[in-house]
C-alpha cells in the first residue's frame, strides 16, 4: 500500500493555551493561478519549524507538523486562513484550517462573516453550523469521497456557495459539498501526494480519486503517527512506502 504521505502528525501535545489564537494568510486566485500555485504556498508555510520544534522534525523525508492541542475539539493553536477569490472577483470565501492537523473547520463568506462547525471555536463571533467535521455527516462516509468532483470547475462552484452563503437562505446539502470539496482538495491533497496528484496536473479537468484513496483518509492520524514512534525508537516501517517529499502535523481521523 503506497500511502505517499506528505505530513506527519506529532505525539507531543502542547501544554499551554494561548490567549489570542495567531494566523498566516494564504491568498489563491482561482482566476489566474492553478492548484499547483496553492500547493507551493502551503507546503512552504508547512515546511517551516514548529515553535518549539518537533523531535524529530520529519521521519523519512515527510515533515512533522505540530504541537498538537491536547483537546481535538479545543481552540487550534493557530490558524491558516486560506483566502480564495473565484471566477469573478466578488465571489470570495477564507477557509479556517488548524495549523496542527490540517482540518478544515470553519469558511467566512464575502461579507468576513464567520461560520464554524459544531463543536469547535477560536473564530471571530462565529456561527455554529449544524453539522461536524466528519465525513460521515459531511458525505455520508468517507467512502463517497471517490464520488466528489475535483477541478477548477468545481472549485469555483464551491467558492461561489461559501461566498453567497447565508443560514437563512443556504441549504445544508450544498454547504455540505462545498466543505467536502475543498477539505478533499486542500486538506487531503496535502496529506497525501497520490490525492494531490490525481487532480492536480489535470487542473482544467474534473477528475474524481479512487476508492483506494477515499479509504487513505481515515488512518492518516494513525499511521503517521505509527510511523513517528517506529522512528523515535529507531526502527523503520520496511512494509510501508513513502513519497519522495515532506512534512505534516495531526488530529483524529474522522469517517
Amino acid at each position: 500500500m503506497d500511502l505517499c504521505f506528505r505530513f506527519l502528525i506529532p505525539l507531543a501535545f502542547a501544554s499551554l493555551a494561548q490567549a489570542a489564537v495567531p494566523s498566516v494568510r494564504v491568498d489563491f486566485n482561482l482566476a489566474t493561478e492553478t492548484h499547483s500555485n496553492l500547493y507551493g504556498r502551503l507546503k512552504g508555510l508547512l515546511k517551516r519549524p514548529s515553535s518549539p520544534p518537533f523531535d524529530p522534525t520529519n521521519v523519512l523525508g515527510r515533515y512533522v507538523l505540530g504541537p498538537r492541542r491536547s483537546d481535538f475539539h479545543g481552540v487550534p493553536l493557530g490558524w491558516i486562513m486560506v483566502h480564495i477569490v473565484g471566477g469573478s472577483p466578488d465571489e470570495k470565501t477564507t477557509l479556517a484550517i488548524a495549523n496542527d492537523d490540517l482540518y478544515l473547520l470553519g469558511f467566512a463568506n464575502r461579507t468576513d462573516n464567520w461560520h464554524i462547525l459544531s463543536g469547535f471555536g477560536g473564530l471571530p463571533d462565529a456561527t455554529t453550523l449544524p453539522f461536524d467535521e466528519s465525513y460521515g455527516k459531511l458525505i455520508g462516509g468517507h467512502a463517497n469521497l471517490c464520488l466528489v468532483p475535483i477541478g477548477k470547475q468545481s472549485v469555483i462552484q464551491a467558492v461561489k456557495t461559501l461566498s453567497s452563503y447565508d443560514p437563512a437562505t443556504g441549504t445544508e446539502q450544498e454547504l455540505k459539498q462545498a466543505l467536502v470539496r475543498f477539505a478533499l482538495m486542500i486538506s487531503e491533497a496535502m496529506r497525501f501526494l497520490n490525492i494531490r496528484q490525481s487532480f492536480s496536473g489535470r487542473w482544467e479537468e474534473t477528475t474524481l480519486i479512487t476508492r483506494d484513496q477515499a479509504d487513505y483518509v481515515v488512518h492518516w492520524g494513525q499511521l503517521s503517527t505509527l510511523l513517528v514512534r517506529h522512528s523515535m525508537a529507531g526502527q523503520i516501517l520496511s512494509e510501508v512506502v513513502f513519497s519522495e517529499e515532506p512534512r505534516g502535523r495531526g488530529g483524529g481521523d474522522k469517517g
